[in-house]
């Protein structure tokens, strides 16, 4: 809940935040067709990472765990370095570097946190657990867009990224965490069939 509401909040100002910049040195209507130019990109990257997601999930699951979080933790980076180099052009580019990296994030998140979550329940509890799943992400996109309001009233966008950058990090822990539980757990139990049209290898029927 607390990686990929960070990335639904990410997603929703990142648009804004390059706006901002791309004013520094474009008119309104090239920054259009440049906004426009990077959403497909994102929307690319995000074809291309559920590509991958199906071909390497179940192989490398704890590993995509961690990727995921690191890769949060660098996008974020690249819109506060972006901001704050002072090429607007350059600063620019590293944050639609950020954004398409942003976006190949978030469905890999989705799917793997779905699929673990899945397979560490018993069979009877699946269909709660996905609820909890979709509750928690809404608490965090809810408590962090509270938390963006609140320091977009006094402060810039750049001092809210420092503050989410802070907060990926220490999700490290929590990251570890999790990832040692599923270990734990798949060492203690042997694979087992998924109910709600997911399939335990991490795909879909």
């Amino acid at each position: 809940g607390l990686l990929y509401g960070t990335i639904a909040v990410c997603q929703t100002n990142d648009k804004l935040f390059m706006q901002y910049r791309l004013n520094d040195f474009l008119n309104i209507e090239t920054v259009a067709v440049v906004l426009s130019l990077i959403i497909f990109l994102s929307r690319v990257s995000r074809l291309v990472s559920n590509v991958l997601m199906v071909k390497y999930s179940e192989k490398y699951k704890t590993k995509i765990v961690y990727a995921i979080n690191f890769g949060l933790i660098i996008s974020i980076a690249f819109f506060i370095v972006g901001r704050l180099i002072p090429s607007a052009l350059v600063g620019s580019i590293l944050m639609a570097i950020g954004f398409v990296l942003l976006l190949a994030l978030r469905d890999p998140a989705e799917n793997v946190f779905s699929t673990i979550l899945l397979q560490n329940v018993e069979k009877t509890d699946e269909e709660k657990a996905i609820l909890y799943f979709q509750f928690a992400r809404r608490v965090v996109v809810l408590l962090l867009s509270l938390l963006a309001s609140m320091v977009l009233i006094k402060y810039e966008l750049v001092h809210l990224y420092a503050i989410l950058a802070v907060f990926t990090v220490l999700y490290l822990f929590v990251t570890v965490k999790l990832v040692t539980l599923v270990k734990n757990n798949d060492k203690r139990k042997p694979p087992k069939q998924c109910t709600l049209k997911r399939s335990c290898q991490g795909g879909f029927y």
